[in-house]
Parts: structure tokens; sequence; C-alpha cells
């Protein structure tokens, strides 16, 4: 008995839904190329090619059959050519001889499930009535059979993975029904926060995006938003009046509500795939004040993003009082206008007037945009535009539409330039001071080691000897001492020319060799130096500073050479 009742239950969700949706139900596969349907495999591409499981007027015996037994995972896959709404499938099983008996028996797909792809998609949606599982579709014989969905789907590539079948192989015929995808141009995906449902109330209490395929992001027990996916509010399908206590009648699916104490504060993010420059977007809402307060929003505020970070542009529609007297209890489309307004990201954010807000279709009029904002727009004082004009069923009415900056302006391309090129120029000015620095420290060494060798020198005292001149300071006539002194300063000079690098050092053997000539010159003239006393002449220090340094410098310039 309980299964029959919920047999019951979703016959009325497919016709109500059919009944409200029944222009979107054309075949689609008719007009598609041959090069468009592939598959898995093939038992023979002339006979049972992909193409073949086009369902037509064909005889029973012409379809698509896959090469192998009961192959895993097969498919048979069909390109729509562009985004296309589906609302339904249709299977049919094939007659095909066996070669062996010449008997022939019907061959069908008993279980299935759908797979489907939108343009820039890179991974395939899987088609599910809940939140967790896959929907799988099953099928009892091999007629034609008609699965409705339980909500319509936007897809290009549609695709059926085989589960389960009747006989050797997979065989099948297969169209695929639906319509236009239109009035959504250029739609990605929008996020949304997801609906709440009524307690306490048996039947259809669930005002939740049913039809959402992208991620669910679950907080606790509750699942708060929903993302990178499309749903109900852009499936095509209108919601229709209904009692409010009339939970049975399963037309509530195609809503989305809110309740104040659930959701404070309900958004939807529209993203685009490019640039649009939009002229207006129409609500399909329900505003049922008699009911508990399930009445029309207090308002709407709209924001326009280039990246979908820094909104700005903001439109803000609040419905008159009149309005909302002229729309008591019905289900209505409430138009608003967005000037051309430009952007990539559009967010709705909705205001509460009563308990709940109800919302079931929304529509974009745009195109795509090669203008760019103007930077003199950029971070201006909020303005008020004159009053916007809407019409909702045929009622032409006045209301207010407030139109502002927000304070965070997106930064224009040009002014990304300036900043990239400023970043440049100071990594280019930095590197010039390091450099500069590593010069200066360079040159403070050098100086520490001249200064450090002028030092060594101003300590000692140097005298030069004349050996030839009266009054001479030598006091080292000995001739044996000499020939001592001799030999140590050839060993000191041969030690002295191993470390030629450090400059003071340098200067110590320069002093040792001018003292070794002048042992020589006094050893080969010995009967001289001994009869004669010789002159001697006294070199002020500063003399002997300015010699000695001349000399480093020469040996230093040699050294470097």
């Amino acid at each position: 008995m309980k299964e029959t009742m919920i047999k019951l239950i979703s016959l009325l969700v497919v016709f109500s839904r059919v009944s409200s949706a029944e222009i979107c139900d054309s075949p689609l596969s008719i007009l598609i190329p041959d090069s468009q349907w592939s598959a898995s495999s093939t038992i023979n591409h002339t006979l049972f090619g992909a193409y073949h499981g086009r369902m037509n007027n064909s005889p029973d015996t012409v379809g698509w059959c896959s090469s192998t037994a009961k192959e895993e995972k097969a498919f048979i896959e069909v390109d729509l050519g562009r985004n296309m709404l589906v609302s339904a499938l249709s299977t049919v099983g094939v007659l095909v001889k066996n070669d062996s008996t010449g008997n022939s028996t019907f061959m069908y797909v008993s279980q299935y499930f759908l797979a489907y792809k939108r343009d820039g998609d890179l991974k395939w949606r899987r088609y599910h009535r809940n939140d967790v599982s896959v929907t799988l579709i099953k099928i009892n014989d091999s007629r034609v059979h008609k699965h409705h969905l339980l909500t319509p789907r936007i897809a290009r590539r549609v695709r059926l993975v085989l589960d389960q079948g009747i006989g050797d192989r997979w065989c099948l015929k297969m169209e695929i029904h639906g319509c236009s995808w239109t009035r959504h141009d250029g739609l990605v995906s929008y996020r949304i926060s997801q609906g709440n449902i009524r307690q306490n109330l048996p039947g259809w209490n669930s005002l939740r995006d049913n039809g959402y395929d992208g991620t669910r992001l679950a907080f606790g027990k509750k699942i708060g938003v929903l993302y990178r996916g499309l749903g109900q509010l852009t499936d095509g399908v209108i919601g229709r009046n209904a009692d409010w206590n009339d939970t049975g009648n399963p037309i509530w699916i195609d809503w989305i509500g809110w309740q104040d104490s659930k959701t404070s504060d309900p958004t939807v993010t529209f993203e685009f795939s490019s640039l649009r420059k939009f002229s207006s977007i129409r609500f399909h809402v329900l505003n049922l004040p008699s009911h508990h307060e399930k009445m029309l929003f207090s308002k709407v505020v709209l924001s326009f993003s280039r990246d979908g970070e820094y909104f700005a542009w903001k439109t803000i529609y609040e419905p008159s009082m009149a309005k909302r007297s002229i729309l008591r209890n019905k289900a209505v489309w409430i138009e608003v206008n967005l000037d051309g307004n430009i952007g990539k990201h559009v967010t709705c954010e909705f205001v509460y007037y009563g308990w709940w807000v109800l919302i079931s279709e929304v529509e974009f009029k745009s195109e795509v945009s090669i203008d760019h904002i103007p930077e003199t727009e950029q971070n201006i004082v909020p303005v008020i535009t004159p009053t916007a004009n809407t019409v909702d069923n045929g009622i032409n009415t006045t209301d207010k539409t407030v139109v502002e900056e927000s304070s965070f302006d997106e930064p224009s391309d040009d002014s990304r330039d300036t900043v990239l090129i400023g970043c440049m120029a100071a990594a280019g000015v930095i590197g010039v001071l390091l450099l500069c620095v590593l010069a200066v420290l360079m040159w403070r060494r050098r100086s520490r080691r001249t200064r450090a060798a002028e030092q060594d020198l101003n300590s000692r005292a140097i005298r030069i000897i004349n050996p030839g001149k009266k009054n001479s300071l030598n006091r080292r006539n000995d001739p044996g001492a000499q020939e001592i002194r001799f030999e140590r300063l050839k060993m000191l000079g041969k030690g002295m020319d191993e470390d030629e690098d450090d400059e003071v050092e340098e200067m110590d053997l320069m002093m040792e060799k001018c003292n070794l000539n002048n042992a020589r010159l006094l050893m080969g003239d010995q009967d001289t130096s001994r009869n004669l006393r010789p002159q001697s002449r006294e070199i002020s220090l500063e003399e002997e500073k300015a010699e000695v340094l001349a000399e480093m410098r020469k040996v230093s310039e040699s050294s470097d050479e």
C-alpha cells in the first residue's frame, strides 16, 4: 500500500511538471548529426553504430549495441551542440538476430543513470532526485519507456551510463526531450542559500532547491550553501499559486523559500562566463499576505562585480505598497531595471517583509559587454536616480529605485599596470643602492689596510745610513758583525719573499733590503771604511715617511699588476 501511494505521488509530480512546462518536451535528437553521437564501443559500426541509437521510425532491428557482452560502464552519448533544457529521456529495446540459431530476441537496458556536462565543465554531473545518491532509472520491458526528470537539467552533452540489461549485449534506442535554454545567455552557475523546510506538515513540506547540481556545503545537519551549479531558479519551470496549507499539492516543488527565523539573509550570486551589460532582471515570486505573512520581499539589493570579490554599482529595488495590494495572493513576475550595469557576477540580497520569501525563477536580459567602467566614476558619492518603471502581468507601476556606488570599487586595469611599473622601478632602485653599499664597504676595507700599514711605519724608528759620508751614525763598522748581519738579512729576505700579499710585511722587506745593499757596499770598501770616518746626514722623520710611502706604493702597484 505504501509503495502504491509513493508511485501515485510521483505520477502527480510528473503530470504537474509536464503541464507547467509542456512546451519544453520536444524531441532533440532528430536534428543531431551522426557525428555528434558516440559510445563506449559498438559491435558493428555500420549496423549498430552509436548514431543508430537515435529513436525514430526506423525498424526494431536498427539500434545501438555494445561490442562485448555486458561491457562494464558502457555508455552512449549525444552532443546537443549547445546548452539545452533536458526534461525527459525515452528508451526502447532492439530486436537482434542470433547468427547461430537464426532467432531474433529483444535486448534492452533495464537500469541506467544519467550523466551530463555543460559548456566549460570538466567533470560529469550525475542526475539525482535527492541530496545524496545517484538516481537509477529502471525499465521493466523492451517497449518505449519515457522517464520525466524531477526537475529539468541544463546540459550540452548527455550520456546514458548502463548498469543492467536483458540479453547478451547492451542494446537500445533513445530520445532526449527538452527545449532551448533562453534568457540566461552566458550564465555559468549561481551560489544560493539553501531553502528551508516547513515543519510539522505532511507531504511537500520542503522548499529547497531540489534540482541543484553543484556542490552542497553542509553545516552539521543543515545544508547551508549551494555553489558551482544550476538548479530550479534557472530551469524554466514557473511556480503556480496554491493554498499554503495544501502541502499535498506537488506544485510546491517548484518553489524555493526562506524563513526569517532560519535564514537571516537569503542571497543568490549569479556568475557569467564573461562581462555582460545588464538591462533588467525578473523574479517570479509568490505573494500570500493572508497566509501567515508569506509575502513579497521588502526590498532586493543588487550589486555587480568583475571578479567576484569587489562588488559595486548597487541597485536597490523596493516594491511600493500599491503594488503589494494589487499583487495580493498571486504568483507574479517582478521586473527591475538595471540601467546597463556591467559585471560578471550579480548578487541579489533579499530583505524580508513578512515571515517568508518565495521565488521560483530568475531571468536576465543582457548582452556581452566590451566597455569598461570609467575611472572618474569610482569612489564617488552615492547618487539617487530617477524612478524606474516596472511591468508585472500587464500592470505598469512606478517604484523608487536607488542606484549607489559601493566604496569597494574594483581597481582598473590601468591602475594595476601603474602599480606593477612602480614595483619594478622600486626594485631597480634597491638593486642600485645595494651595489653602491657594496662598493663603499670594499673601499673602506682597502682604506683600513692602508692606514694600518702607515701606523705600523710610524711606530718604528727609521734611519738611513750612508757609510761614504762623514759624521755617519753607523756604529757597526766591525767586519765580523757586518758579515753576520749580511747572512741574517739574506735569510730574512728569502722569508719575506714568501708572503708578498701583506702590505706591511712588504714594507719591512724593502727596508731590510736597503740595509743589505748598504752592508754590501761597506764590505767592498772595508779599508776605506776603517781609515776614513764617513760623513753622515740625519734625515728628518717627515722625509723618511715620504720616501718609504713612495716605495710602498710602487711595490703595491707592481703586486696589483
